[in-house]
């Protein structure tokens, strides 16, 4: 009788929201970063070098989940971002999982905000010669708030900012003979701009 009322129920929910389109959309997000990491701090230094902004990139995918008040945004996409310290770049390559709750304010503008989970997949210091880099933290969470124009039914456009929360710290060894040990905190601190498209 439980298996007959569970398959009653799952075929009620699929039946309710195929009939309704506009509850639930899905989509490719695309678009530009622009912001920095934390301080580089080197061993056998009293001062750490300030982190520069840079740019990066970013792909992936989105759900949209439209509710009777607000809508909920879980996207799951392939970031890049750089950080220069003097003449050294340091680049992180992640999959990040931003989950947005938001609500339409005025017309094709809404507002939204949420924790955007992240997961740090290889970091770069360049021009240090042979390196080894460890990753303390390779799951980190971060914040993010912004604001959505949605333009038609499968265009829309994103400004968003993200702040990291919790500590990502990276160890980063040189294999030459000056042995320099180094730390970067990689909170991101960066702009986003998107484009979803509705597929």
């Amino acid at each position: 009788m439980k298996k007959i009322i569970l398959i009653i129920a799952i075929f009620s929910f699929t039946n309710h929201f195929s009939q309704n389109d506009d509850f639930f959309d899905i989509g490719a997000v695309a678009g530009y970063n622009y912001g920095s990491n934390g301080d580089l701090s080197i061993n056998g230094l009293s001062t750490s070098i300030e982190s520069q902004e840079d740019s990066g990139f970013h792909a992936g995918l989105f759900l949209n989940f439209n509710l009777p008040s607000f809508y909920i945004r879980p996207e799951v996409v392939y970031s890049q971002t750089k950080s220069s310290y003097e003449s050294n770049d340091f680049e992180v390559s992640k999959i990040d999982v931003p989950i947005m709750f938001g609500k339409k304010i005025l017309g094709p503008l809404s507002i939204f905000l949420g924790p955007s989970f992240q997961y740090t997949l290889e970091n770069d210091l360049e021009n240090v010669g042979d390196q080894k880099i460890d990753i303390k933290n390779d799951i980190a969470i971060n914040g993010q708030f912004g604001i959505g124009l949605q333009l038609g039914k499968q265009i829309r456009l994103d400004a968003r900012y993200e702040l990291g929360i919790s500590d990502n710290i990276s160890t980063v060894n040189t294999l030459n003979t000056d042995n320099i040990n180094s730390e970067i905190d990689a909170k991101p601190s960066q702009f986003i701009f998107s484009l979803s498209l509705q597929l």
